[in-house]
């Protein structure tokens, strides 16, 4: 897929990735959702309104265009995915909404500790 825009809010670039990933997968055996835990961000300062500038992501996977979207709209540009710095993340969940089905949760990894989320491999700390 390609994934590109000048200036969007995190939120907005978020749904309508989404939206594109639904017109993609029409006919799927489930329904594709993104969303963004308020909650979570709250807790570590970071806002659903931030703005992400210059993304332009071609021919990459879904998984590697949803990495992409939150290393940039991270606050602090780390290093490495798998940098505490990288406060930013998304895990696969329980939708807050509907417990028994699973979408992709836009959060943090101090969250994702607390909740016991598996984090995609991109996110793990390399152990020493």
């Amino acid at each position: 897929s390609t994934y590109q825009f000048a200036s969007q809010s995190l939120e907005f670039a978020m749904r309508d990735l989404a939206v594109d990933v639904r017109d993609l997968a029409k006919g799927a055996p489930f329904e594709f959702e993104i969303k963004i835990i308020g909650e979570d961000f709250e807790l570590d300062g970071l806002t659903r309104n931030q703005t992400v500038r210059d993304f332009d992501e071609k021919d990459k996977s879904f998984a590697d265009i949803l990495t992409a979207l939150v290393r940039k709209a991270n606050p602090v540009p780390a290093k490495d995915l798998a940098d505490p710095e990288q406060k930013m993340i998304w895990v696969i969940g329980p939708d807050p909404d509907n417990a028994a089905k699973n979408i992709i949760l836009i959060t943090t990894r101090t969250a994702a500790a607390k909740k016991k989320y598996t984090l995609p491999a991109p996110f793990v700390p390399k152990s020493a």
